[in-house]
């Protein structure tokens, strides 16, 4: 019983691990075990460094060009790689990334 008191006590910091991601389930879990081999091309950089410098630091403006380019992407691929991109330009709490996510589990009917 005693082990089991120390779980529950368990106290989480902010460290570099989140234990979602870390068990790999959650809606983006579910598109990584999809695409687990599929990774940004130089292209899909090159896309999310132009919302960048054209909204020259508008975060706004970010989101709107972000959102113009999802609605013309139609391959559920394209948009995770963009995703992923954008996820390795800036990290998993910028609105572009969670556009491009929401975009990619919309097209893979998730």
């Amino acid at each position: 019983m005693k082990l089991v008191r120390e779980y529950l006590n368990e106290k989480f910091t902010d460290d570099d691990t989140d234990p979602i991601k870390d068990m790999g389930i959650g809606l983006a879990g579910k598109l990584k075990d999809i695409y687990k081999w599929t990774t940004p091309e130089y292209k899909d950089y090159l896309r999310i460094r132009d919302i960048v410098s054209k909204a020259n630091g508008d975060s706004d403006k970010e989101n709107r060009l972000a959102r113009t380019m999802t609605k013309l992407i139609t391959d559920p691929v394209k948009a995770y790689r963009r995703y992923l991109a954008a996820k390795n330009e800036r990290g998993d709490n910028w609105e572009v990334t969670r556009i491009f996510l929401s975009r990619a589990l919309e097209l893979n009917k998730i």
